[in-house]
């Protein structure tokens, strides 16, 4: 079975959605893009859903914006601010990329 992944970012168009992109054609991961600001009332299911959430900015645990029951899915790959203005920017996935070569959670393939 794949592994299934929420990535989060603010607005879940850039960071979360480069991420999401490079795990599903890379990884071979099942991974969804949200926006924590923009999709947080209905992102309880998708937590129960994913067997990883990956928060690429802050620790919204922490913040309580992340319910306390799914902290232990959570991997926080603290990426800064959304700064690149595509999904596609070539440095944003470089970076993502790198991350995931660098942790050994995902099974990278070229």
């Amino acid at each position: 079975m794949r592994e299934k992944v929420v990535c989060v970012c603010s607005a879940g168009l850039n960071r979360s959605a480069a991420l999401a992109r490079v795990l599903r054609n890379n990884c071979g991961v099942s991974a969804i893009a949200v926006g924590i600001d923009h999709d947080e009332g209905n992102l309880e299911p998708l937590f129960e859903w994913a067997d990883r959430i990956i928060l690429l900015h802050e620790d919204w645990v922490s913040q309580g914006r992340v319910p306390e029951k799914f902290k232990d899915k959570v991997i926080l790959w603290h990426i800064g601010l959304d700064i690149w203005g595509s999904p596609l920017n070539e440095d944003l996935v470089a970076l993502l990329t790198e991350k995931i070569k660098t942790t050994g959670l995902f099974q990278y393939h070229d």
